[in-house]
């Protein structure tokens, strides 16, 4: 009599435990971040191929420096979505020296960079909400895995060729302005 009672608790429990999982995960959908609802997963679902993502909105971004009144002005690329943030300056082989990448963020923010996947020596110029240089990293090297990151508070970073902010003598205390 046992044996039978085993056999009729077992079977559908072993049934339940091999459907269940099957029925779940078929049943999941991926979702992927839509800029135009507001709403939106942040659960990002990578659809592109390997390539540098060149279709960006575009704005000029103006530093004043403490050390030169001269400005500085630069071409970017807006980052705006988690996505955008993710590819950045990925894949690019070469980028003209008065242009870039502007990365925004919703609000102020300990954020890190890595050069996975990344081509050229970039400077990293991170600003706070009043867009105030408040670090500088340079020359991060290309494919380096390590996240870089400068410990500081920052809603906006700036990535440009290595070598761009010692040539413009940008720094700490520095301002940017552009158009939103």
């Amino acid at each position: 009599m046992k044996r039978s009672y085993y056999r009729t608790l077992t079977k559908p429990f072993i049934i339940s435990v091999i459907i269940f999982p099957v029925v779940f995960f078929v049943s999941c959908k991926k979702s992927v971040y839509n800029p135009g609802d507001p709403g939106g997963s942040e659960v990002i679902q990578e659809k592109r191929t390997h390539g540098p993502q060149l279709d960006l909105p575009r704005t000029s971004v103006t530093f004043t420096r403490q050390s030169n009144p001269r400005p500085v002005v630069i071409t970017v690329q807006k980052a705006i979505t988690p996505i955008q943030h993710q590819i950045g300056l990925m894949w690019r082989k070469s980028m003209p020296e008065d242009e870039g990448m502007i990365f925004i963020y919703k609000q102020e923010q300990q954020v890190g960079f890595w050069m996975a996947n990344t081509l050229i020596p970039l400077d990293m110029i991170f600003l706070d909400k009043n867009r105030t240089v408040v670090a500088v990293i340079k020359n991060a090297k290309p494919l380096d895995e390590t996240t870089l990151s400068p410990g500081k508070l920052s809603m906006y970073v700036v990535e440009v060729n290595g070598g761009f902010a010692s040539r413009h003598g940008l720094q700490v205390g520095d301002k940017a302005k552009w158009e939103d």
